[in-house]
């Protein structure tokens, strides 16, 4: 399509010089809102594609989520805490129906004396042998106490408080 200016087809009428000059300005003004919607259309596309981007990195952020949640990921178990605060000199393993298991830490100890439970037979434990308290309380909260002795002749008393 060719683009006649209308000063070019107006010419030969005898029109005055103001109309010809505000028809001129008329024109360019609409070629100037041509421009402007192209590149408003221009615009459009980049925001649309960027949208996309977007888009495409959440819906893998949702799916990455769901497989996480349905492997069990965020499942934390029953949400009861066994033991809390619990012996900051030993680990803790288990607590089921009375019976406490303990990890000793990285020195050989000798159980003195078990409060809230029954002293184990055997009362020395090398570094990193389970130890098994038996005999606590079903019910309630029980509050422990567990003093022990290093080989380095040192005494020490760790606590916990069992939630039954």
């Amino acid at each position: 399509m060719t683009h006649v200016m209308p000063m070019q087809w107006l010419d030969n009428r005898n029109l005055s010089p103001l109309l010809l000059t505000w028809l001129s300005n008329l024109y360019k003004a609409g070629r100037s809102i041509i421009r402007q919607m192209h590149m408003a259309r221009k615009k459009g596309q980049a925001a649309m594609e960027y949208l996309m981007t977007y888009g495409w990195a959440i819906l893998i952020v949702i799916i990455v989520v769901a497989a996480l949640y349905a492997m069990g990921v965020f499942n934390v178990g029953s949400g009861t805490v066994k033991c809390s605060p619990c012996f900051k000199d030993f680990a803790f393993v288990d607590y089921a129906a009375g019976t406490l298991v303990l990890n000793n830490g990285p020195q050989e100890i000798y159980l003195l004396s078990v409060t809230g439970g029954s002293l184990p037979a055997t009362t020395l434990y090398s570094a990193g042998k389970e130890i098994r308290i038996t005999g606590i309380s079903t019910t309630g909260n029980v509050d422990m106490s567990v003093k022990y002795n290093t080989t380095a002749g040192l005494n020490h008393t760790t606590n916990a408080t069992i939630h039954n």
